[in-house]
């Protein structure tokens, strides 16, 4: 899908859903604007030393928050970026109330597309994703992208469905 743009944002910011193609949704848009591709999460382990596992076992889900937070403030004055955020960034007030000010596309896919995406990905960094009773899993999926839905919503200017 090719944006349209009346004028040529000075950053963009990508949101969506576990499973979502943030990141290829990110590069397209890079590419389009002759801007560079920046992952909010990477950018944390590079800093951290630690991967996002590790780091949210060790230090906790607030700490992670606040590193989110931390980039995002340092990113707020530099231009010509597309930064990738992770699907929980939502969830942090500080973080949302920077989004809701940028440029944020929310990369919006059907939900069982998602599920279908991730259902089997042991590297996930929710618990109850490596759950074997995969329709608890599931379950906790849905549950999930419901309490985040009207939070993307909300942080986004534009919500982009991806069906295909």
């Amino acid at each position: 899908m090719k944006e349209e743009f009346n004028t040529k944002p000075p950053r963009l910011f990508v949101i969506g859903y576990i499973g979502s193609r943030r990141m290829e949704r990110g590069e397209e848009l890079a590419r389009e604007l002759g801007y560079r591709l920046l992952d909010l999460d990477r950018m944390i382990e590079e800093r951290d030393g630690r991967s996002l596992k590790k780091l949210i076992m060790m230090m906790g889900e607030h700490e992670y928050r606040n590193k989110e937070y931390e980039i995002l403030q340092e990113l707020e004055d530099q231009q010509g970026f597309v930064l990738v955020c992770g699907d929980g960034i939502v969830h942090d007030e500080m973080n949302l109330a920077i989004l809701k000010r940028e440029n944020t596309i929310f990369v919006e896919e059907p939900l069982e597309i998602l599920w279908e995406r991730i259902a089997e990905n042991e590297d996930g960094l929710y618990a109850f994703l490596h759950d074997s009773d995969r329709e608890k899993a599931r379950k906790k999926f849905m549950e999930f992208y419901k309490l985040r839905l009207p939070l993307y919503r909300e942080a986004s200017l534009v919500s982009e469905d991806q069906t295909l």
